[in-house]
């Protein structure tokens, strides 16, 4: 049973925009990135994380990252300290079906593995939907929150 997002973050010149869908155990919460990860809007990536093991402590998390169109090293970092703060509450986290840029740059990096990002999904790239209707983040009362 997917509930129905309350606390999306956004930054209105390019992203991230973070969706929640949080399942009961045993499925693992799963976040859907969208836009780009960068530098300028990481601290939104990263306090949606803590929202999230906070409010469910979840044994998983799965952060889909086939709409995100941007990675860098402030990215990077941010994955980076998503997973520590993940392992730190006793959480799995992994990274699903990976757009191609984002693909690259952990192959580059030599991150793949690190987040569980398996070879073939580099031959399902999805094309970017813009007119994905996503919810609006974590699990609430429907509000749609923006952070500057």
């Amino acid at each position: 049973m997917s509930l129905s997002p309350s606390n999306s973050t956004r930054r209105p010149e390019h992203g991230p925009v973070v969706d929640v869908q949080h399942e009961p155990p045993p499925a693992p919460t799963r976040m859907i990135l969208c836009g780009d990860l960068d530098g300028l809007n990481v601290e939104d990536l990263q306090a949606s994380l803590s929202d999230v093991l906070r409010r469910y402590r979840p044994a998983s998390v799965e952060m889909d990252a086939h709409l995100v169109t941007y990675l860098d090293s402030g990215g990077i970092r941010a994955l980076l300290r998503c997973r520590a703060a993940a392992q730190r509450a006793g959480c799995d986290l992994t990274l699903i079906e990976v757009s191609k840029p984002v693909y690259q740059v952990l192959e580059i990096t030599a991150l793949l593995d690190q987040f569980g990002v398996v070879e073939q999904q580099s031959l399902r790239l999805r094309p970017r939907d813009h007119s994905l209707g996503l919810g609006t983040g974590i699990a609430g009362s429907g509000e749609r929150t923006t952070r500057e």
